[in-house]
């Protein structure tokens, strides 16, 4: 279950990365860029625990957190193409209330 939670956290970190691209590069997001770089350089030789990951899931966090952005202004964007191909004439389907 662990596996699973951060397969998705690291996931949805990879899609905010992807649609941040050049601004991962600019301050502040440089920041956490180098923070991951140095603790996975300094930890792949000399202590190796998975634990020594927590100063960075902060990071990694606000990058899913930019991912599940992405992905839910994806799916808005193909839902209103698909309800504005399914309606032809342009006026809006009846939105209730």
């Amino acid at each position: 279950a662990v596996a699973v939670w951060y397969l998705a956290v690291f996931f949805t970190a990879a899609i905010g990365a992807n649609s941040l691209r050049r601004q991962l590069v600019r301050s502040p997001w440089l920041w956490g860029v180098l923070l991951c770089f140095v603790f996975t350089g300094i930890h792949t030789f000399y202590w190796t625990n998975l634990r020594m990951r927590a100063p960075l899931m902060p990071f990694v966090c606000l990058l899913a957190a930019v991912g599940v952005r992405a992905l839910v202004q994806r799916w808005r964007t193909k839902r209103n193409v698909a309800v504005a191909a399914s309606n032809p004439q342009g006026s809006q389907p009846f939105a209730g209330g």
